[in-house]
């Protein structure tokens, strides 16, 4: 799901019957949760960019309620593509994290130069829900 605060333009573009209202998301990256909210808001959870290669629009209801929201941060592909890593990277990784920060840089960088991460992948991937310093283990519980 788009995030609240971009969804109204996108909507706004597609009840005035522009048929290509979605296009300017097409190709866009943008910032995406890759774990659930918490209820308290007390963690944010990680980040991490995806290339949007399609939208949908469909009405609110339970079929959506599990569906976690996009971030507000996106660069349209007419943009992305122009412009180098850092320049992308440092406008989406915002006030995330650290380790969020690094993953959208990775990200950025595979999508606009096909280059992976596989280190910061593994170190983002790590569990989370231990606190620095705590011991972590991995596997079943």
């Amino acid at each position: 799901m788009i995030a609240n605060d971009v969804e109204p333009g996108l909507a706004s573009r597609r009840d005035r019957g522009d048929d290509d209202w979605n296009a300017v998301m097409l190709n866009a990256l943008i910032n995406v949760p890759v774990a659930p909210y918490l209820k308290d808001n007390r963690v944010t959870p990680p980040i991490a960019t995806g290339l949007v290669t399609s939208l949908t629009a469909v009405e609110a209801g339970p079929a959506t309620a599990k569906l976690l929201r996009t971030r507000s941060q996106f660069i349209m592909a007419e943009m992305w593509q122009k412009q180098d890593v850092s320049v992308d990277a440092t406008f989406l990784h915002h006030d995330h994290p650290q380790l969020s920060q690094y993953q959208i840089r990775a990200d950025v960088d595979y999508w606009l130069n096909h280059r992976r991460h596989p280190l910061i992948t593994l170190i983002t991937k790590w569990p989370a829900s231990a606190s620095p310093g705590q011991k972590r283990e991995v596997g079943n519980s």
